[in-house]
């Protein structure tokens, strides 16, 4: 190979990597979560099946006005936000699915909405150790051994939420769908009665996943 020959031959391998280069960082980009140029999986729960499920059953309790307005021994209407504990998460689905992939947006609603905090001391089993460790270990210092003597940190809970994701597919030559369905349920834990019910359901349907709905 000449000295010339060389040189062409470098710069070629030069542009070349230049232009590979370009052309993976073209493709890579930020969208819009909400948007409609996320990829929609036919198979699979999506960031934004998420957020449609979350955003629907969030505006469905809100409606219902059940959160926010309690009444006292003496009968009388008071205004604060109602203190919910995270109970039951069930997931009937074939993927993994984060409860707070969901849940989590429910509760940012809510509590911006000024109707409702969440009580993060107490696990999903009902007992005290749950989402903040160190709120927990302060609940535990001051909750008595014996637990019929009331406190207030046992006192505080005014309704447990369950969740409970479905999933069902069907499938018609080489077209499939999936529908998953969201349930949700507040109770009142004094009662032991559901005071608020929904559900929601998302389908999708294809031959393939794809970009946008």
């Amino acid at each position: 190979m000449t000295k010339h020959t060389c040189k062409l031959f470098v710069t070629a391998l030069a542009f070349g990597g230049l232009m590979l280069a370009g052309c993976e960082s073209g493709n890579a980009r930020r969208i819009d979560p909400a948007g409609t140029q996320t990829i929609t999986s036919i198979k699979h729960l999506d960031i934004q099946d998420a957020a449609d499920a979350a955003a629907a059953m969030s505006q469905s309790l809100l409606n219902s006005g059940r959160l926010g307005r309690h009444a006292n021994a003496a009968g009388q209407t008071i205004v604060r936000p109602s203190i919910i504990a995270i109970d039951r998460y069930v997931n009937n689905t074939s993927q993994q699915i984060d409860r707070d992939e969901v849940l989590k947006k429910i509760r940012v609603t809510l509590n911006k909405a000024g109707v409702a905090q969440t009580l993060v001391t107490i696990n999903d089993q009902g007992e005290l150790g749950g989402e903040s460790n160190i709120a927990s270990k302060y609940a535990q210092q001051n909750t008595p051994a014996d637990r019929s003597v009331q406190t207030p940190e046992l006192l505080v809970v005014d309704y447990s939420l369950t969740f409970k994701i479905i999933e069902n597919k069907g499938q018609a030559g080489k077209v499939r769908q999936t529908t998953f369905t969201f349930q949700m349920s507040l109770v009142d834990v004094k009662s032991g009665l559901a005071v608020w019910e929904d559900e929601t359901q998302i389908t999708k349907q294809g031959k393939h996943s794809s970009v946008g709905w």
